[in-house]
C-alpha cells in the first residue's frame, strides 16, 4: 500500500546523538541484480554483469555479525540494476539467505531502483508474487522504490507515461499489503531540459504524483577521475542555479542534513564476496574502491576500518582547501567524502556549500521521504 501522506512526510529530524553506539545503524549494498531493459540519461551502471555466482554466505555471515554488535540492521539496497527487468531478480529474492538477511532485525527494508515506464507487467506480477509471499518476506516490509525520471515525457503529459505509472501505483496501492515509499530519482549529468523546467518538474512530481526529486550520483561508477571531476563542478553549478530560497522546502538535498549518514551510520557494499566502504556524496557511491576494501569480513574490522577512515580523514583535511575547521568536517568525515577525495586527490569542497547553507540557516529539513521514514522507525526501536 502506498502512504497516503508520501509527500507531506518528506518534509523532521529525528536523529538522535551520533555518538552513542545505541544509534549506529548498518546499510548493506548487496551488488547483485544483472541485466536491465533500460538506457536511463546519466546512468553508468553496467547493465549486463554477468554474476553466474551469487554468493550471499559472506553478507548474511556479517550481517548478523554487526547485528550481534548491538548495530541496527536498517536496510538492504538491491543493485545495480532496475529489479523489474534484472534477469535474476526472481534467483535473488526467492534466495532462502536473502531472506535470512531480512529476519535480523524487525525493521529492515529493502531499497531498490525500478522502473514504471515500459514495463513487462508479468514480470512485474513475478516480482511482487515473491515479495508478498509471508513464508519469505514480512508483510509489513517496507519496501523503498529509486524510480528514474523520464524529464521529457512527464513535461509533455504523455499519456502512456502516465497511464503506466498509474498502473503500478494503483497496484502498490491496493494489491499488496507492503508499505511502499517510491520517489523519482535524476541521474547527475547535464541536461538543459532539467535545469530550465526545474521548478515545473518538482512542482508534478509533488502534485500530480504525490513525491519527490532525488539525485543519484551515477557517474561514479564510472572511475574516471576527470569524468568525475567535470561532473561534480556540473553538479555544483546546477544546484546554485535551480535551488531557491523559494523552492528549497521541495527539493530534498540529503546532504545538507549534517546527521544524516554520518558517524551514526556504516554503509558496506558486497559484490563477489568483498566488501568496501561506502562515501556517500549526494547518495551512497555505490563503488568498490580497493583503499575501502574491508580484508577481513567480521564486525570488528569493519569498526576498525571505520575509525581507521575517520583518523585518516582528519589527517588529510589539512591538506584541503577548506575542510578543516569547516562546518561540515564531522559530517563529511562520517560519510568518508575525504576519504573519497584523498583517493581521487581532490582539495577542494565537492559540494556547493552556500547552498547547504541556506537550509540550514532556513531551518530546512533537506532529507527525502524514505531518508525521514529510516530514521523515524529506527529510533522508535
Amino acid at each position: 500500500m502506498l502512504d497516503k501522506n508520501l509527500y507531506s512526510l518528506m518534509s523532521t529530524s529525528e536523529v538522535a546523538d551520533a555518538s552513542s553506539i545505541e544509534t549506529m545503524d548498518f546499510v548493506l549494498n548487496l551488488e547483485v541484480l544483472n541485466y536491465c531493459a533500460h538506457h536511463c540519461d546519466g546512468c553508468f551502471v553496467r547493465r549486463k554483469n554477468d554474476l553466474l555466482d551469487i554468493d550471499l554466505d559472506v553478507a548474511l555471515e556479517i550481517a548478523r555479525d554487526m547485528d550481534k554488535q548491538g548495530m541496527r540492521f536498517r536496510e538492504i539496497i538491491l543493485s545495480p540494476t532496475d529489479i523489474f527487468s534484472a534477469k535474476n531478480s526472481l534467483e535473488i529474492l526467492e534466495d532462502p539467505r536473502l531472506h535470512q538477511l531480512l529476519s535480523i532485525h524487525p525493521k529492515t527494508r529493502i531499497t531498490t531502483t525500478a522502473m514504471f515506464e515500459n514495463l513487462d507487467w508479468q514480470n512485474w506480477l513475478d516480482v511482487w508474487a515473491v515479495l508478498d509471499n509471508p513464508e519469505y518476506f514480512r508483510s509489513d516490509m517496507i519496501m523503498e522504490f529509486l524510480v528514474p525520471i523520464n524529464p521529457e515525457k512527464i513535461l509533455a503529459h504523455d499519456e502512456e507515461y502516465y497511464a503506466q505509472f498509474q498502473r503500478a501505483l494503483n497496484f502498490m496501492r491496493f494489491e499488496t499489503p507492503k508499505e511502499v515509499d517510491w520517489s523519482f530519482v535524476i541521474n547527475v549529468h547535464y541536461d538543459p531540459l532539467i535545469t530550465q523546467n526545474y521548478d515545473e518538474l518538482t512542482r508534478i512530481a509533488r502534485e500530480e504524483f504525490n513525491t519527490t526529486i532525488e539525485f543519484l550520483p551515477s557517474f561514479f561508477r564510472t572511475g574516471n577521475d576527470m569524468f568525475i571531476r567535470d561532473h561534480l563542478e556540473q553538479w555544483r553549478t546546477f544546484l546554485r542555479e535551480v535551488i531557491t530560497d523559494d523552492n528549497m522546502a521541495d527539493t530534498m538535498l540529503t546532504i545538507a542534513d549534517k546527521n544524516h549518514n554520518g558517524l551514526n551510520t556504516v554503509v558496506i557494499n558486497y559484490r563477489r564476496g568483498k566488501m568496501y566502504l561506502s562515501p556517500f556524496i549526494y547518495e551512497q557511491i555505490l563503488y568498490e574502491y580497493p583503499e575501502l576494501e574491508i580484508k577481513e569480513l567480521n564486525a570488528d574490522a569493519v569498526m576498525e576500518k571505520v575509525a581507521a577512515e575517520i583518523i585518516g580523514q582528519l589527517a588529510y583535511s589539512v591538506e584541503t582547501t577548506e575542510c578543516y575547521g569547516c562546518d561540515y568536517m564531522m559530517s563529511c568525515t562520517g560519510r568518508n567524502v575525504l576519504s573519497f577525495m584523498e583517493i581521487k586527490g581532490i582539495k577542494d569542497c565537492v559540494f556547493p556549500k552556500d547552498v547547504l547553507d541556506r537550509y540550514n540557516a532556513y531551518g530546512v529539513d533537506p532529507r527525502t521521504e524514505r531518508v525521514k521514514r529510516c530514521e523515524s522507525k529506527t529510533t522508535s526501536e
